[in-house]
């Protein structure tokens, strides 16, 4: 195996866990801004903070 072939499958290798770490990043983004709306979403109005459960579930 010639430098040029390590060099090569390296850059490769590199690439090919940048791309696999680019599209699981995206995939924790969108599920993180999903939740996250979601949760504004169906929050009580006026919500402080402090709510009881009893008023959750009425």
């Amino acid at each position: 195996m010639t430098l040029s072939n390590t060099l090569a499958s390296w850059r490769e290798a590199v690439l090919t866990f940048l791309r696999r770490l680019a599209i699981t990043l995206g995939v924790a983004l969108v599920g993180a801004l999903a939740v996250g709306s979601s949760w504004l979403m169906h929050m009580p109005v006026g919500y402080s903070g402090d709510a009881h459960a009893s008023s959750l579930i009425s």
